[in-house]
């Protein structure tokens, strides 16, 4: 159902003039739409909680405390000084009419707006792989894309909706690399197991496995034609790059490689099928390969540092690589020499990507950000990307960072087993969010539960700690400020579940979903050994009486403390901070 609400949604925005005073509001809610789809269709009746917390805090006076101005300004008015139609009082009023027709519905709302407000830029997001997300690929007509994980599927998504289209099993080992064959009809992939693998891209079903060695294969890409495959194998005692027939699987030529290629992003064909471009990890090398002949052509020397990542612009003219030392070079294909280069201030370049026409290149850098550089003007601008990541590292992993067929967006790997795209434009000046200024380690409630201490977890051990107004979501100062304040002892100790009693609400506690399969019970609390098949990073608010959930929210909130006066739950992870109300129950917070 919400997969088709977003095709309305688009249908109606392409539909209504640019000029109609509602269409900026109709865009902002189509976007809103997108950035929750996943999480909507696992709960249809979070529809209006998820448009609350993303779109009523969009425009709502209350969001100029939450954010600082950007560092140059306003380039114009902030969407809460601009005139026209809101979306916080279109959001008022469908709360208004809920609540005459449903009173006292459960749902949960945030006290603090997105850490990423509307018209950020992102586009969509795709959720359903229970591990890391390795390598992702567009379809030639741009209408598909296609995903590999550690969790060992292969899922293919529309690309506008997000709706997972299939889901395919077959690999024993985390599949490392996936792309599209040139017609679109069939999909490759690489594993750990071993193989490397064409799968029909309509049924799902194989079609031809490519076995090269007892380890894994790091990459697998189809030449232009679509008649040739050549497959990166990673073996401690022989390294290799192999060609292969793609209709028959017979193997063609097999490269000794000297150094490791260790991820999909190591390798690049060029368009017509003849040559084979490799990372050499340990001199800061590329090495442009003969595929008929199996021998090296040309090397091309300039980075300072281990070459990360190679991509082919689409005409096979150029060359484009990343490195460790932060250097991102354009090569000339035919003469070996630098055409243009880009240093991305010191950060390691994890993975690079060019657009079809070859006009733009997107690199994946160390801090997560995306820095899409455009060669014919030399002009370059970043977009922010996910800084963190399930297990709390704030290096992004070697992934891929792919453009459209049309060049408009980019996507990349997610912190939370997802892929994220965004739009492909330079960005206006957007405010941040307000945060604690470093990792939080803990918070506790003050005696009356209006302000919260948050421990942080920095270089010094000596930081202070910083105290939050509960019911404004914002920081009023340090500890040391509030010296005649009582504070709770936190009583939360087990991450995944808090006790939650109210008089007014039958809720024992909340539920951390991650990687659980089963469910367990103890005599004095219900509690999830496990959960399901499918791994859901959410938080759930269950009822012990009932033995059913009531209520989710999407964050990752990996920490929950509880004020058991208020109906306040208080989430962290790393340095974000999520204030959260139970709504329906009491009249506080309004």
């Amino acid at each position: 159902m919400i997969f088709e609400l977003a095709q309305d949604f688009h249908d109606c925005v392409a539909a209504m003039p640019r000029e109609h005073p509602k269409h900026r509001m109709l865009e902002l809610l189509e976007e809103a739409v997108r950035r929750d789809i996943h999480f909507i269709a696992r709960h249809p009746t979070t529809l209006f909680q998820c448009m609350w917390n993303t779109c009523w805090w969009y425009d709502c006076p209350k969001a100029e405390k939450h954010y600082l101005e950007p560092e140059d300004g306003w380039p114009e008015a902030p969407p809460w000084e601009q005139p026209g139609p809101k979306l916080c009082e279109l959001l008022a009023d469908w709360r208004d009419k809920k609540e005459m027709t449903r009173p006292k519905f459960l749902w949960i709302r945030s006290l603090r707006p997105p850490s990423q407000p509307l018209a950020a830029g992102i586009w969509r997001s795709f959720n359903g792989h229970k591990d890391t997300v390795n390598c992702i690929a567009y379809s030639p007509d741009g209408r598909r894309i296609v995903t590999c994980a550690a969790d060992r599927t292969i899922r293919v998504w529309h690309a506008y909706t997000g709706a997972e289209l299939a889901c395919i099993h077959g690999h024993t080992g985390e599949v490392t690399c996936v792309c599209f064959s040139p017609d679109g009809q069939r999909i490759l992939s690489a594993a750990e197991d071993g193989t490397a693998r064409v799968w029909d891209a309509e049924s799902g079903s194989e079609l031809l496995r490519l076995t090269g060695g007892e380890y894994f294969v790091s990459c697998a890409l189809f030449a232009e034609s679509g008649d040739a495959i050549v497959t990166a194998h990673y073996d401690p005692y022989f390294r290799s790059i192999r060609i292969w027939n793609a209709n028959t699987g017979e193997q063609r030529t097999c490269l000794c490689h000297e150094a490791d290629l260790y991820a999909a992003g190591y390798l690049a064909v060029s368009p017509d099928g003849d040559l084979v471009a490799s990372c050499h990890c340990r001199s800061g090398e590329v090495k442009l390969w003969d595929c008929r002949h199996a021998v090296e052509v040309r090397c091309f020397q300039g980075h300072a540092a281990a070459v990360t990542s190679v991509s082919f612009s689409r005409d096979g003219r150029f060359i484009v690589s990343g490195a460790m030392d932060g250097s991102i070079k354009m090569w000339n294909q035919s003469n070996g020499e630098q055409v243009k280069g880009l240093h991305c201030q010191g950060l390691i370049v994890r993975v690079v990507g060019c657009s079809p026409d070859g006009r733009l290149v997107a690199a994946g850098l160390q801090d997560g950000t995306v820095c899409i550089w455009n060669t014919a003007d030399c002009t370059e601008f970043e977009i922010h990307g996910y800084d963190h990541y399930p297990d709390g590292s704030t290096e992004s992993r070697h992934g891929t960072v792919v453009l459209s067929p049309d060049g408009r967006r980019v996507a990349l790997t997610g912190r939370d087993y997802s892929v994220v795209e965004w739009q492909v434009e330079r960005p206006s000046p957007l405010p941040r969010r307000r945060e604690p200024s470093d990792l939080v380690r803990g918070v506790s409630f003050s005696s009356d539960d209006r302000y919260l201490s948050v421990s942080l977890s920095g270089r010094f051990l000596d930081k202070p700690g910083e105290v939050w107004d509960v019911r404004l979501g914002i920081p009023c100062g340090n500890r040391a400020g509030f010296m005649d304040a009582e504070w709770k002892v936190p009583h939360l100790r087990n991450r995944r579940l808090v006790t939650f009693n109210h008089d007014k609400l039958d809720i024992r506690h909340i539920v951390y979903r991650s990687d659980l399969t089963e469910w367990g019970e103890r005599p004095d609390v219900l509690f999830a050994a496990a959960l399901d098949t499918e791994i859901v990073i959410e938080s759930v608010i269950e009822s012990m009486k009932k033995g059913e959930a009531v209520a989710w929210f999407p964050a990752v909130a990996e920490k929950l403390q509880a004020s058991l006066e208020d109906l306040t739950l208080i989430g962290f992870w790393r340095s974000e901070l999520h204030i959260l109300f139970i709504e329906g129950i009491s009249e506080n917070h309004s």
